[in-house]
């Protein structure tokens, strides 16, 4: 379970995040819809532990990991995540990219998401060498790989054709659904939102009055 308790974030003098509170109950797939900048990506932040909150707590399975002042490292977290950007590594090749995060011998994992992503082709190229579509594919096999116990998904499927985003999104609900996870789905496509979860919140832009 992982619970936030009246946090807020802010850069510099800009408020984004203001005294905000979430359950996400295990086993449980949360989409978070609202325009871009609303605040998703620094709530999908501060939950992985790549922001520190100003005020407020968050707790995983019981245990507190962010509070002012001090956060618990992402690998510390088992949490997996897909950025808004795909962030390859790119000295890696798409399949050392899926593999990393995985422990030794499990070519067979990589070979799967391989296959699951379309990607079998491009195995043996460097992001440079590959689209910006087929590297949104790339960075989701590779938080997909590990089977996480949380699932942080920053606007995931951009760049891709429609047809590829409806497997890439069947995808994502097979893998959580038989790891027994659970999922937050950062969007602002209703539709997305909509095959994704039946549970939404929407976060609106803060406006300090």
């Amino acid at each position: 379970m992982i619970q936030i308790n009246d946090v807020t974030k802010y850069y510099r003098d800009v408020k984004v995040i203001e005294h905000f509170s979430l359950e996400v109950s295990d086993h449980t797939s949360l989409v978070v819809l609202g325009p871009s900048g609303c605040g998703k990506t620094t709530l999908l932040r501060l939950i992985a532990g790549l922001e520190i909150p100003d005020e407020g707590e968050i707790y995983i399975n019981g245990s507190l990991v962010s509070c002012p002042g001090w956060v618990l490292p992402p690998h510390r977290r088992s949490i997996g995540f897909v950025f808004q950007t795909s962030a390859l590594w790119p000295h890696m090749t798409v399949s050392q990219n899926i593999r990393f995060g995985l422990h030794s011998g499990n070519d067979g994992r990589v070979q799967e998401m391989l296959t699951r992503t379309g990607l079998m082709e491009l195995a043996n190229r460097y992001p440079s060498q590959i689209s910006g579509g087929q590297a949104r594919r790339v960075a989701l096999a590779r938080a997909l790989a590990p089977e996480p116990e949380y699932l942080l998904l920053d606007e995931p499927l951009t760049n891709l054709d429609p047809d590829l985003k409806q497997e890439m999104l069947t995808l994502i609900k097979e893998t959580v659904a038989n790891t027994g996870g659970s999922l937050i789905y950062v969007t602002h496509d209703a539709g997305e939102a909509n095959h994704i979860s039946e549970r939404i919140i929407e976060i609106k832009i803060y406006r300090d009055e």
